[in-house]
Protein backbone atom coordinates (compact mmCIF):
# COMPACT_ATOMS: atom_id res chain seq x y z
CA UNK A 1 0.00 0.00 0.00
CA UNK A 2 1.12 3.45 -0.72
CA UNK A 3 1.70 6.28 2.08
CA UNK A 4 -1.49 8.56 0.64
CA UNK A 5 -2.99 8.08 3.84
CA UNK A 6 -5.89 6.11 2.52
CA UNK A 7 -8.45 4.35 4.55
CA UNK A 8 -10.08 1.90 2.37
CA UNK A 9 -11.50 -0.15 5.19
CA UNK A 10 -14.69 0.52 6.76
CA UNK A 11 -15.96 -0.44 10.13
CA UNK A 12 -19.16 -2.38 9.87
CA UNK A 13 -20.76 -0.94 13.11
CA UNK A 14 -19.44 2.91 12.82
CA UNK A 15 -17.28 5.21 10.56
CA UNK A 16 -13.95 3.83 11.93
CA UNK A 17 -11.74 3.53 8.90
CA UNK A 18 -8.33 2.25 8.62
CA UNK A 19 -5.30 1.48 6.21
CA UNK A 20 -5.66 -2.17 6.81
CA UNK A 21 -8.40 -4.88 7.01
CA UNK A 22 -6.46 -6.45 10.34
CA UNK A 23 -7.23 -3.07 11.85
CA UNK A 24 -10.90 -3.54 11.14
CA UNK A 25 -10.87 -6.90 13.01
CA UNK A 26 -9.34 -5.72 15.78
CA UNK A 27 -11.73 -2.30 16.04
CA UNK A 28 -14.85 -4.68 14.98
CA UNK A 29 -14.01 -6.95 18.44
CA UNK A 30 -15.09 -3.32 20.61
CA UNK A 31 -18.57 -3.99 19.08
CA UNK A 32 -18.98 -8.00 18.68
CA UNK A 33 -17.86 -8.49 22.21
CA UNK A 34 -14.86 -10.91 21.02
CA UNK A 35 -12.33 -11.40 22.73
CA UNK A 36 -9.98 -14.49 21.40
CA UNK A 37 -6.81 -13.63 23.89
CA UNK A 38 -7.57 -15.68 27.30
CA UNK A 39 -5.44 -14.58 30.55
CA UNK A 40 -3.16 -17.35 31.57
CA UNK A 41 -3.12 -16.28 35.18
CA UNK A 42 -7.06 -14.96 35.94
CA UNK A 43 -8.81 -16.07 32.30
CA UNK A 44 -9.22 -12.23 31.60
CA UNK A 45 -10.21 -12.24 28.10
CA UNK A 46 -9.87 -9.51 25.89
CA UNK A 47 -9.64 -8.19 21.89
CA UNK A 48 -5.87 -7.91 21.38
CA UNK A 49 -2.77 -9.09 21.54
CA UNK A 50 -1.13 -6.22 23.10
CA UNK A 51 -4.00 -5.46 25.72
CA UNK A 52 -3.08 -9.06 27.02
CA UNK A 53 0.85 -8.55 27.20
CA UNK A 54 -0.28 -4.86 29.27
CA UNK A 55 -2.44 -7.13 31.37
CA UNK A 56 -0.42 -9.83 32.21
CA UNK A 57 2.29 -7.52 33.29
CA UNK A 58 -0.51 -7.22 36.17
CA UNK A 59 0.17 -10.10 37.57
CA UNK A 60 3.92 -10.17 37.77
CA UNK A 61 4.23 -6.77 39.04
CA UNK A 62 6.69 -5.62 36.45
CA UNK A 63 6.54 -1.89 36.16
CA UNK A 64 9.80 -0.98 34.58
CA UNK A 65 8.60 2.89 33.84
CA UNK A 66 8.85 5.16 36.47
CA UNK A 67 7.57 8.90 36.76
CA UNK A 68 9.74 11.25 37.12
CA UNK A 69 7.41 13.55 39.37
CA UNK A 70 6.94 11.17 42.24
CA UNK A 71 7.34 7.05 43.52
CA UNK A 72 4.74 5.59 40.88
CA UNK A 73 5.44 3.23 38.82
CA UNK A 74 4.09 1.83 35.53
CA UNK A 75 3.87 -1.33 33.30
CA UNK A 76 3.72 0.72 30.39
CA UNK A 77 5.72 3.51 28.47
CA UNK A 78 2.40 5.35 27.39
CA UNK A 79 0.90 5.22 31.02
CA UNK A 80 3.97 6.73 32.69
CA UNK A 81 3.70 9.57 29.73
CA UNK A 82 -0.14 10.32 30.01
CA UNK A 83 0.15 10.27 34.53
CA UNK A 84 3.32 13.09 34.16
CA UNK A 85 1.18 15.08 31.98
CA UNK A 86 -1.31 15.24 35.03
CA UNK A 87 1.39 16.26 37.48
CA UNK A 88 2.00 19.47 35.17
CA UNK A 89 -1.59 19.91 33.84
CA UNK A 90 -0.71 19.27 30.62
CA UNK A 91 -3.93 18.71 28.08
CA UNK A 92 -2.59 18.71 24.72
CA UNK A 93 -5.98 17.72 23.21
CA UNK A 94 -8.43 20.03 22.69
CA UNK A 95 -11.94 19.67 21.18
CA UNK A 96 -13.38 21.64 18.37
CA UNK A 97 -16.21 22.27 19.59
CA UNK A 98 -16.62 23.53 23.23
CA UNK A 99 -13.41 24.35 25.84
CA UNK A 100 -12.90 20.87 26.67
CA UNK A 101 -8.85 19.77 26.96
CA UNK A 102 -7.84 15.85 28.07
CA UNK A 103 -4.15 14.19 27.85
CA UNK A 104 -4.98 12.07 25.67
CA UNK A 105 -6.10 11.78 21.60
CA UNK A 106 -8.47 8.63 22.72
CA UNK A 107 -10.58 11.15 25.68
CA UNK A 108 -11.16 13.58 23.10
CA UNK A 109 -12.71 11.19 20.19
CA UNK A 110 -14.89 10.14 23.84
CA UNK A 111 -16.02 13.37 24.49
CA UNK A 112 -16.46 14.55 20.91
CA UNK A 113 -19.29 12.00 20.85
CA UNK A 114 -21.13 14.26 23.11
CA UNK A 115 -21.15 16.58 20.24
CA UNK A 116 -22.67 14.48 17.59
CA UNK A 117 -24.59 11.80 19.44
CA UNK A 118 -22.56 8.84 18.43
CA UNK A 119 -23.10 5.81 20.31
CA UNK A 120 -21.49 2.88 18.95
CA UNK A 121 -21.69 0.41 21.54
CA UNK A 122 -25.47 -1.10 21.02
CA UNK A 123 -26.68 -3.55 23.93
CA UNK A 124 -28.43 -7.12 22.34
CA UNK A 125 -31.15 -6.70 24.67
CA UNK A 126 -32.78 -3.49 24.45
CA UNK A 127 -32.25 -0.12 22.94
CA UNK A 128 -29.60 1.35 24.84
CA UNK A 129 -26.34 2.27 22.92
CA UNK A 130 -23.37 3.65 25.03
CA UNK A 131 -20.44 5.75 24.01
CA UNK A 132 -17.86 3.18 25.18
CA UNK A 133 -17.71 -0.58 25.64
CA UNK A 134 -17.37 0.14 29.42
CA UNK A 135 -20.22 1.89 29.22
CA UNK A 136 -22.03 -0.56 27.69
CA UNK A 137 -20.77 -3.94 30.15
CA UNK A 138 -21.95 -1.81 32.82
CA UNK A 139 -24.99 -1.54 31.37
CA UNK A 140 -25.40 -4.89 30.37
CA UNK A 141 -25.27 -5.89 34.15
CA UNK A 142 -28.78 -4.54 34.22
CA UNK A 143 -29.89 -7.49 32.57
CA UNK A 144 -27.36 -10.05 33.66
CA UNK A 145 -27.64 -9.22 37.40
CA UNK A 146 -24.31 -9.05 37.85
CA UNK A 147 -22.96 -7.47 40.54
CA UNK A 148 -19.21 -7.94 41.18
CA UNK A 149 -18.41 -5.12 43.72
CA UNK A 150 -18.95 -6.74 47.19
CA UNK A 151 -19.15 -4.88 50.45
CA UNK A 152 -16.92 -5.99 52.94
CA UNK A 153 -19.04 -5.17 55.89
CA UNK A 154 -22.35 -6.73 54.94
CA UNK A 155 -24.28 -8.48 51.73
CA UNK A 156 -24.96 -5.43 49.60
CA UNK A 157 -22.82 -6.29 45.96
CA UNK A 158 -23.05 -3.05 43.43
CA UNK A 159 -23.18 -2.91 39.43
CA UNK A 160 -19.87 -0.43 39.53
CA UNK A 161 -17.28 0.43 41.93
CA UNK A 162 -18.96 3.92 42.42
CA UNK A 163 -22.50 1.82 43.59
CA UNK A 164 -20.29 0.38 46.16
CA UNK A 165 -18.28 3.74 47.36
CA UNK A 166 -21.38 5.73 47.31
CA UNK A 167 -23.09 2.67 49.68
CA UNK A 168 -20.16 2.29 51.92
CA UNK A 169 -20.96 5.89 53.15
CA UNK A 170 -24.15 4.35 55.09
CA UNK A 171 -21.35 2.27 57.58
CA UNK A 172 -20.54 5.75 58.66
CA UNK A 173 -17.04 6.59 56.55
CA UNK A 174 -15.77 6.36 52.66
CA UNK A 175 -13.28 3.41 52.69
CA UNK A 176 -11.62 2.76 49.43
CA UNK A 177 -12.82 0.46 46.60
Amino acid sequence: MSHTGEKPYTCGFCDFRAKEKSEITKHERTHTGEKPYVCSYCGYRCTRKSYMTVHELSHTGNKPFACSQCDLRFSTKFDCKIHERRHGGEKPYVCSQCDYRCVTKWYLSIHERTHTGNKPYPCLVCKYRGNTSSQLKIHERIHTGEKPYACSQCPFRGRTSTHLKDHKRTHGKAVAV
